[in-house]
């Protein structure tokens, strides 16, 4: 082989690998902020270990045990809080219309959302679709055919998954709702302190106060 063609060869590997690593880049989510004792990271085929740090993907599978919490700082400065026996996963829908979700697929999580213009964010799981703008909410959908909304600050528009069912909430700071399979949402009620507090402990890398100086800094 020439030197002329080994000279193309290497620009042309080169250049591949530069096009990867923007591609990689333009791919990150945000990464992971905080994490007890343990939590994975499911990307294609490969499981990563959920370490503080470690980069998240839009796409990513995001995945707890019975003992783990975990919590994934997006680049927005969003906090993404998955409690324990959690899966969920971080999908950006259209980058151009800044829109993006979460699909909950069993178990907890709660999420805190910046208010940068213009951006769309919603929460699918199985039975249920929450949108919302600038918020701090959370979602159980560890009993199958139902999902438990709890909102704790802002307002939340809670639908069906299943479009052809009708009904839309608004669930404001301070109430919760439910959503069972082919039926409306049910009409918020309040959420007592107790439960609003045992929602942030439970959920939650570390404790509630810790969480709140942490967010602060940010």
């Amino acid at each position: 082989m020439s030197t002329k063609t080994n000279r193309c060869c290497f620009a042309l590997a080169l250049l591949a690998c530069v096009l990867a690593g923007a591609t990689a880049q333009a791919q990150k989510a945000g990464a992971v902020d905080a994490v007890r004792p343990q939590a994975t990271i499911q990307r294609s085929a490969a499981e990563l270990p959920a370490e503080k740090g470690t980069d998240v993907a839009w796409n990513d599978l995001l995945r707890t045990d019975q003992q783990g919490r975990v919590r994934v700082m997006l680049l927005d400065q969003s906090l993404i809080s998955l409690g324990p026996k959690s899966e969920v996963r971080v999908v950006r829908q259209a980058a151009a219309s800044n829109q993006s979700s979460l699909e909950l697929t069993y178990g907890k999580v709660r999420v805190r959302l910046t208010k940068p213009p213009g951006q769309r964010f919603e929460l699918r799981t199985a039975t249920a679709v929450a949108g919302v703008i600038g918020t701090d909410f959370g979602a159980d959908a560890s009993v199958p055919d139902t999902t438990h909304f709890i909102c704790l600050e802002g307002e939340v528009r809670i639908s069906n998954a299943d479009p052809k069912v009708p009904g839309t909430v608004v669930c404001k700071g301070g109430y919760m709702t439910d959503v069972k399979a082919r039926q409306p949402p049910a009409e918020p009620t309040p959420a007592t302190a107790e439960h609003m507090e045992n929602w942030r402990r439970n959920n939650e890398p570390e404790s509630p106060d810790d969480a709140t100086h942490h967010a602060d800094h940010h």
